[in-house]
C-alpha cells in the first residue's frame, strides 16, 4: 500500500513541479517528486522480491517497465531540481 501511495505522490508532485514557473519551488518538487520515486522502487522491489521475484517469461512487463518508469520519474524530477543549481542565468 506504501507503494502505491509514494508512486501516485510522485506522480502528482512531478506534474505540480512541471506547472510551476521556474523557481525555488520547482526545484524542491522536484526533487520530492525524485525522492518518493526513489522510495517508490525500493519498496517495489523490496515487495517483488519478497513474492518470489517476477513469473518466468515476465520479467519485461512485471520488473523492467515499472523499474524503467520510476527511472524516467527519477529523471525528470532530478533534473528539475537540479536545474535551479546549473551555473547560468538565475532563475529566482
Amino acid at each position: 500500500m506504501a507503494a502505491i501511495f509514494l508512486s501516485l505522490a510522485a506522480a502528482a508532485i512531478l506534474l505540480a513541479a512541471w506547472l510551476f514557473p521556474a523557481g525555488r519551488a520547482k526545484r524542491m518538487l522536484g526533487i520530492l517528486a525524485a525522492v518518493c520515486a526513489v522510495a517508490a522502487m525500493g519498496l517495489f522491489w523490496q515487495l517483488l522480491s519478497i513474492s518470489g521475484g517476477p513469473d518466468a517469461g515476465m520479467e519485461l512487463a512485471q520488473l523492467y517497465f515499472p523499474c524503467a518508469v520510476y527511472g524516467l520519474v527519477i529523471l525528470a524530477g532530478g533534473a528539475m531540481g537540479l536545474a535551479g543549481w546549473c551555473p547560468g542565468k538565475k532563475r529566482d
